[in-house]
């Protein structure tokens, strides 16, 4: 019997999320209860915090004949899966049993091409990680279009850190150098306003945001939110899926 049966037909989304996670995460434990698929997970030093909610939908044809199932994969796995997948292909992922070592990934090109493959389960020593719910209020909604340009310019002059002030309707992205010489700045929103709360983050980091835009629904916004004596929250869509928010901490 099967245990899980899953249907996607736009796997571009699913794609880029998994690109995105793999650029802090080698492996990642996938959730699903009757309704939902989901991720909550942090890197190695615990500064990012990734949490994926999917829910069932039309779109989503998904079946689960269990109330809960863990299953570990490796991203770079999923990756080069995902990455042989075209647009038109619709992918139909299935798992027969809890403890089986292996997931069925069937790709339907048309109604006649099918190709059969198979992604290793990982038995993934998982620490639960306690999902964190965002403030309610949203201070800053941003083009995706403006934040790739932000993130892809903010590293060209190679910054050692750069420091993230956010304010009550804005968020400005300082790139330094040693000895605290300022290379770059860019600001988004009322830089003006009152200033919320401050974290120093890589250079590596900020440049990863530019790839959220892929996997958001085109012309979407990137939400923020902020609190004082907390976290930087950042929201997005995974196309017509469900949401990723990243919560992002002091990293240097």
């Amino acid at each position: 019997m099967t245990t899980l049966s899953l249907v996607i037909t736009d796997s571009t989304p699913w794609k880029h999320l998994f690109e995105y996670l793999r650029l802090s995460l080698s492996d990642v434990t996938l959730f699903f209860t009757r309704d939902t698929i989901s991720i909550v997970q942090s890197n190695t030093t615990h500064s990012l915090l990734h949490q994926v909610s999917i829910d069932s939908t039309d779109e989503l044809q998904y079946k689960l004949r269990t109330d809960l199932l863990e299953i570990g994969l490796s991203l770079k796995d999923l990756c080069i899966f995902f990455k042989s997948i075209s647009k038109r292909d619709k992918v139909v992922l299935s798992y027969q049993e809890k403890g089986q070592s292996l997931l069925r990934c069937d790709v339907i090109n048309g109604s006649t091409m099918t190709s059969v493959s198979h992604l290793r389960v990982k038995n993934l020593d998982y620490i639960p990680v306690e999902s964190v719910v965002h403030p309610e209020h949203c201070n800053l909604s941003v083009h995706t279009g403006e934040l790739t340009k932000v993130c892809n310019n903010i590293g060209l002059p190679k910054p050692i850190r750069i420091v993230v002030t956010c304010y009550h309707e804005g968020i400005s992205f300082s790139g330094f150098a040693t000895d605290d010489i300022l290379l770059c700045k860019y600001d988004i929103g009322k830089t003006q306003s009152k200033e919320i709360v401050k974290h120093t983050v890589f250079p590596d980091t900020i440049r990863s945001l530019s790839k959220l835009p892929l996997m958001a629904s085109h012309g979407s916004m990137v939400k923020f939110y902020f609190r004082q004596e907390m976290p930087i929250w950042i929201k997005c869509s995974i196309g017509i899926y469900g949401t990723y928010t990243l919560m992002l901490r002091e990293e240097v």
